[in-house]
């Protein structure tokens, strides 16, 4: 069975459930404009899941938290976390979710669940990538016995993610009133972002072709000493190379032509890109746990558990998929005054010339940068080595 033909079967309960008892699973979006509405709206919410016994989980901010544990009197009967511990990046907040969705509902109880995400600060990549995470609870929970408010400031938040909640939520509610929404096409919009331009890659950016299972020893450990430049955290770069060798092996041997890597670094994250011939199976690919989905799309799921955003796109044939690393990242070495954050880029001989005149000085003094370098050029080497790629020209 298809993905659509599967959310077909599954969402037809939602256009004829309209108060808040759930058959399966309902998925509403919660318009307000000023906190005490929130709360007002909340309350009765968390009541009548305690009166029917239900599990109640409300995410929220701290602020709305504690006053709402204030007018109820007591906590007792339902959780309250922290949306800023909660909604951290996209597929990781969904699994999150996944597990305790099932804990919630194992012994046959139902569920209720008030999430307030978190917008403020976010990119546009970022804003894409939650508005996926809304259309795709459409199918991950389809079969739940949940009821899932998403709560929406429409006072604070940019009319474009409200725009989202109404593709993506079969259900609004505005006050007290529930209405289903006109504009719900959660498939089109998945689509839609899909088909959209990721941002560009930086002029600085490094681009590997890598051709076939041959080449990946020497790339994945380029790989793997340009994040140590970068001060990528030792515990995170197991999961760098793990998802980087996924990703390859899966374009290697699935699509045509060479796959190609593109690595950049910023203050803030480090940024792997992989793009390949080809398409994916799944508007939802990435999105959907091995448990909803028997479609196998290069285990994206587990690979968004090991960054801290994916992103997927396809246009014109290509298939890319950007992976961006930035909460692990430690601080520079002090005494390298920012020159160690360099040495990737150098040793792909990607600097600017006051940059090389500055890494160069540096080397000549700092042994500890000098034996990151070395290692670097070593694999920068075996990258470059025209023998490796002798079966291209057909020597």
């Amino acid at each position: 069975m298809t993905d659509s033909a599967r959310y077909d079967r599954a969402a037809r309960p939602l256009t004829r459930s309209c108060g808040l008892a759930v058959a399966t699973y309902t998925h509403r979006a919660f318009f307000h404009d000023t906190d005490d509405e929130l709360v007002d709206a909340l309350v009765p919410f968390v009541m009548e899941g305690i009166d029917a016994d239900e599990r109640v989980v409300v995410v929220v901010t701290a602020s709305i938290g504690e006053t709402l544990c204030r007018r109820i009197g007591s906590s007792d009967g339902f959780d309250v976390w922290d949306s800023t511990e909660v909604y951290t990046y996209p597929v990781r907040t969904l699994a999150g979710y996944v597990d305790t969705v099932r804990d919630g509902t194992e012994d046959g109880r139902r569920m209720r669940v008030a999430g307030q995400p978190v917008w403020a600060g976010l990119n546009p990549l970022e804003i894409a990538e939650w508005t996926c995470l809304e259309a795709a609870c459409n199918l991950v929970f389809a079969e739940s016995p949940l009821l899932m408010l998403c709560l929406y400031d429409t006072s604070r938040l940019d009319p474009s993610v409200i725009a989202a909640a109404r593709r993506t939520h079969p259900e609004i509610r505005r006050g007290s009133q529930v209405a289903a929404s006109p504009e719900f096409a959660p498939f089109d919009h998945q689509s839609n972002v899909r088909a959209s331009e990721l941002p560009p890659r930086p002029a600085s950016c490094e681009t590997i072709s890598i051709f076939a299972h041959s080449d990946l020893d020497p790339v994945l450990s380029f790989v793997e000493a340009f994040a140590r430049s970068q001060a990528m955290a030792e515990s995170r770069i197991t999961d760098l190379t793990t998802t980087v060798r996924g990703l390859i092996s899966q374009a290697i041997d699935y699509r045509l032509g060479p796959a190609h890597l593109h690595i950049w670094a910023t203050p803030e994250e480090l940024t792997y890109e992989i793009e390949s011939h080809g398409s994916l199976t799944s508007e939802f690919a990435g999105y959907l746990p091995p448990c909803t989905s028997a479609l196998d799309d290069g285990g994206l799921w587990l690979i968004g558990q090991q960054c801290d955003l994916i992103a997927v796109r396809e246009q014109r044939g290509m298939t890319t998929v950007r992976l961006n690393f930035c909460d692990h990242i430690v601080p520079v070495r002090p005494q390298c005054n920012g020159v160690d954050k360099l040495l990737g880029v150098y040793a792909l001989r990607a600097c600017d010339p006051e940059e090389i005149a500055l890494v160069e000085s540096h080397l000549a003094t700092c042994t500890e940068c000098r034996a990151e370098f070395d290692v670097l050029s070593q694999v920068v080497g075996l990258m470059n080595d025209p023998d490796d790629h002798q079966h291209e020209s057909g020597s």
